[in-house]
């Protein structure tokens, strides 16, 4: 757990430190209705992702996309620490797929995994404009079923942290 909290407590400091004060337009970006290309589970895989703000601080997304194993998709909640920053950390929770296994030469049995994750990131945001890069982190908590699968299907070993990256435009 210690090593998922050091890069946390990294962004945070990092963000701390921004030089950009103009942060009108950081803040509308943030609580304005946007979606996002990208790869992650946050993204169902490769696909989209849209994000509903509740305010600038707390939001609420879905993704779907290709998963390799089938069409993922995933659902959750965000909370950005530092929305009036360019630089804006962010945590995260989430339920949806977060294990896909793909079966070479037997792809009737391959299956994608549900259960809740976990993760924190940064949002980079432009300095004119609603659009904005994400980068994240996510912990998967994964069903039991995986490792039996895995061991069935003599699969190597999902990583258990996963990394999310996009682009997301404003609406």
């Amino acid at each position: 757990m210690r090593c998922f909290l050091l890069p946390i407590l990294g962004l945070a400091l990092c963000c701390a430190q921004a030089q950009d004060r103009n942060n009108t337009d950081f803040i509308r970006s943030a609580e304005s209705i946007h979606f996002g290309l990208g790869v992650g589970l946050d993204h169902g895989g490769y696909g989209l992702r849209v994000d509903v703000p509740v305010d600038k601080h707390i939001g609420f997304f879905a993704g779907g996309g290709y998963a390799l194993a089938g069409i993922g998709w995933n659902a959750g909640a965000v909370i950005r620490l530092m929305p009036a920053e360019r630089w804006c950390p962010y945590l995260t929770a989430m339920y949806g797929y977060n294990t896909a296994l793909v079966v070479r030469n037997a792809s009737e049995h391959n299956t994608l995994y549900y259960g809740p994750s976990f993760g924190a990131g940064v949002e980079m945001r432009r300095r004119k404009g609603p659009g904005f890069w994400h980068f994240g982190i996510l912990r998967t908590d994964r069903p039991s079923e995986v490792e039996d699968d895995r061991i069935r299907f003599a699969a190597s070993d999902p990583p258990p942290v996963l990394v999310s990256v996009g682009y997301h435009f404003g609406l």
